[in-house]
């Protein structure tokens, strides 16, 4: 894999082409597009210096990197004291991902000529591709006392503070870069980011807002607005943002992606699927499109396609513990309950304080009758969040399936304590006793199950089972059996 660049930064191609016109010094040049600085090359013998400049320049549009590389070795080798040349030769290096030759380069530059502002500046950039940070800060420190008027390096800065949840200093470099470039949009866009990391939604949207304005086309900061309003469940706002994107960008990845968050939140699972898939087909590489398509496969039934999904997001990120979770809980609802228990325990290994997925691997174990390894996984979870009624009374249907009457009776009483509604609790608990004989505890229980659910299934069960009483069947294990919810 490639080094993951500044987003300021435009690539290979833009950074070098530029070459033939530094040494030509032509004020219209993009010799570095990434920083408003141009140097020239002022070195004795200039003509043979530019030569190999004006050839490397050639050899880049044909993207002959490697022989581009050579021509300005050459040039090098001409004026080996010229801190400009490193600096050219270290941009190819980074946009062929031989970073060690690029920073080996950058440093040079440094050493040979320590006021060049634009030196430290592009190591920086390169320390956050290799994400060392505080590398990259203290780069951007140094380029700025040497330049203290240098908006690139206030406005990458503030993006690297936001990636570090510097959120106080990522805002005020966003408002000094503003100050230089105040018709910008990407400043407003990114500043927004960082707004919306600290929830201060309003904020973010009036940037994004602002991004717009400077420019309608502006895809991203659509994109952008819809997570704001998918974090706050405003899902059709989202919907209307992303079809904006889309507008104005049909090959917007993230448009589609959150267009289908957006329309998943509105139960419209089949415009989900298809934008899922878009987002997919458009960067294949986009595993989250996978995995959340998986989900809208699971909430609509379609069991197959959601596990077959779930098995290529896990095949493209194997370390993925929700993937397995998700998958388990596919292969459960399919009936699959060894196949559920499997992936459950991957999913486990892989994040050990994994909560709900400690629970469902209990349900699936009690599914096959291995109570021992349910009670287990149950308590696992009661230790961890002893407020769980649902966790006590899946132990209690445990206890009672072993015959363990005393043990499921304390645990229905302890979910009852915790959600005095509880109706099934009370409907079992009532079963526990009625094994053990204790027939006012379990007619008391039954009686408090009709309260809670006159007309319900618990209601109707509780009252066959008041029937019974009343006709002394009490001598049959069978009679009196709940279905287990």
């Amino acid at each position: 894999m490639g080094l993951v660049y500044h987003p300021l930064r435009t690539g290979l191609i833009a950074l070098v082409l530029g070459l033939s016109a530094c040494a030509t010094d032509d004020p219209s040049s993009e010799a570095l597009p990434a920083s408003s600085a141009k140097p020239s090359v002022e070195s004795q013998p200039a003509p043979r210096i530019e030569k190999h400049l004006l050839r490397a320049g050639e050899l880049v549009r044909k993207g002959k990197y490697g022989e581009a590389i050579a021509a300005i070795s050459q040039a090098v080798a001409l004026d080996p004291d010229n801190a400009k040349l490193y600096l050219l030769r270290a941009s190819i290096y980074r946009g062929t991902d031989q970073a060690t030759l690029a920073l080996a380069d950058y440093t040079r530059a440094i050493e040979l000529d320590p006021k060049l502002p634009e030196a430290f500046y592009e190591r920086a950039t390169l320390h956050y591709a290799l994400a060392q940070h505080e590398a990259e800060l203290a780069d951007y420190g140094k380029a700025l006392a040497l330049k203290p008027d240098y908006p690139e390096v206030y406005f990458e800065r503030a993006w690297t503070y936001r990636i570090m949840s510097r959120y106080e200093e990522s805002l005020a470099d966003y408002n000094k870069a503003a100050t230089y470039w105040p018709k910008d949009p990407r400043v407003y866009n990114r500043r927004g980011l960082t707004y919306k990391a600290i929830g201060a939604f309003n904020k973010a949207l009036d940037d994004y807002d602002r991004a717009i304005d400077l420019n309608p086309a502006h895809s991203n900061a659509y994109v952008n607005s819809s997570s704001i309003y998918i974090a706050r469940k405003q899902f059709k706002q989202a919907v209307e943002e992303c079809d904006l994107a889309i507008a104005h960008n049909p090959s917007n990845t993230m448009a589609f992606f959150n267009r289908a968050v957006a329309e998943a939140g509105l139960n419209q699972q089949d415009k989900a699927i298809e934008d899922y898939s878009q987002a997919f087909t458009l960067d294949p590489d986009f595993i989250d499109a996978l995995y959340n398509r998986g989900m809208a496969y699971f909430s609509i039934g379609q069991l197959d396609k959601a596990i077959r999904d779930y098995t290529d997001y896990i095949q493209r990120n194997p370390d993925g513990a929700r993937a397995y979770a998700n998958r388990g809980v596919a292969y459960s609802k399919a009936g699959d309950y060894e196949g559920a228990i499997a992936d459950y325990s991957l999913a486990i290994l892989k994040n050990p304080n994994d909560k709900d997925t400690h629970f469902n691997r209990g349900l699936a174990y009690a599914r096959i009758k291995k109570f021992e390894k349910a009670i287990a996984d149950y308590t696992w979870v009661i230790k961890r969040q002893p407020a769980d009624a649902t966790a006590y009374y899946q132990r209690a249907l445990a206890h009672r399936a072993m015959k363990s009457y005393e043990q499921a009776i304390a645990d229905c009483s302890r979910a009852i304590e915790l959600n005095p509604n509880h109706v099934r609790a009370y409907l079992n608990r009532g079963v526990s006793y009625y094994k053990l004989r204790n027939y006012a505890q379990a007619r008391k229980n039954w009686e408090r199950t009709v309260k809670l659910d006159p007309e319900g299934p618990h209601g109707r069960s509780a009252r066959k089972y008041l029937k019974k009483i009343e006709e002394k069947n009490s001598d049959s294990d069978t009679t009196v059996d709940p279905e287990k919810e």
